[in-house]
């Protein structure tokens, strides 16, 4: 907190033990707690101003007619995705090299197998996106 509102809230925390007890507090000099009190009170009291007659109309107005602009958004998204697939051309040669030195270095591992696998959850996700939403029919 800055200077400012630490003194504010010893003067706050000041004037209202001093106005619980009814006596004054002797860090902090009569004068400054009676200048809080007059500005708390005469914040406090103070009336707020009616909105104008028209303030909802307006302000329905105002949201009714504006249009949603997703311009920006399209483009980042559109911007991003181009260039993640020129990342993914560029580190083409790399990931094949890659690849292939896994390939060699796990060479004893079931890949027909281990594709199948993958091929079937693959199927399975794609059919389970794609299916019906309808609940089943309960049984008799």
């Amino acid at each position: 907190m800055n200077r400012t509102t630490e003194l504010e809230a010893r003067l706050q925390a000041a004037a209202e033990r001093a106005s619980a007890t009814g006596r004054t507090v002797p860090d902090l000099r009569q004068e400054d707690v009676d200048a809080y009190r007059r500005l708390y009170r005469a914040v406090h009291d103070l009336p707020l101003p009616e909105p104008p007659a028209s303030f909802a109309a307006e302000m329905a107005r105002i949201v009714e007619d504006h249009e949603e602009q997703a311009g920006a958004e399209i483009w980042t998204l559109r911007i991003t995705a181009a260039a993640a697939a020129l990342c993914l051309v560029s580190l083409t040669p790399v990931l094949a090299t890659a690849a292939g030195a896994f390939t060699e270095a796990a060479g004893g591992l079931p890949w027909p197998l281990m594709l199948a696998a993958l091929a079937a959850a693959l199927v399975a996700g794609t059919l389970d996106r794609t299916g019906s939403r309808q609940p089943a029919a309960a049984a008799p």
